[in-house]
């Protein structure tokens, strides 16, 4: 069975995984790149006060005022080294990689349907072995969510 894997990252478990099934041949990894919709101020503003309070929405005032990173610029670097090692993953088992700004632009669908994939399995970051099994006796994937 031909399979794309779709992730941002963090997908280091599951290509190792699916390696060990004799049956699945991962033809591509896409790796989406895009974290959020472009916004204007004001409606990052408004979004960021009724998601995270007044007290938080100044403290990301005032980190861009000093300079100083927020838990979120923290959380985005820590993203990028997961796509990083995903991609070396990938690479050391011969798989291709693509990065895609979006899964859903047109350009991303085209590659998709170029790899001619039997199934698209999409992984998220937080993903772990106690989450993983795979069926020995089917050959295919279960992903298993506690």
């Amino acid at each position: 069975m031909r399979v794309i894997l779709l992730t941002h990252g963090g997908a280091e478990l599951v290509l190792a995984e699916l390696g060990k099934l004799k049956s699945i041949e991962v033809v591509g990894v896409f790796i989406e790149t895009a974290a959020t919709p472009p916004r204007f101020f004001r409606e990052k503003i408004k979004r960021s006060i009724r998601y995270d309070g007044y007290l938080e929405t100044a403290k990301k005032f005032f980190a861009k005022v000093l300079k100083i990173k927020t838990v979120g610029q923290v959380e985005e670097q820590i993203v990028a080294s997961s796509r990083e090692l995903t991609e070396e993953t990938a690479r050391k088992f011969g798989i291709e990689v693509f990065t895609v700004e979006n899964y859903h632009h047109p350009d991303s669908l085209e590659l998709m349907r170029n790899a001619k994939a039997d199934l698209a399995l999409f992984t998220e970051q937080t993903l772990s072995k106690k989450m993983f099994s795979a069926s020995r006796e089917l050959g295919q994937s279960i992903f298993i969510r506690d």
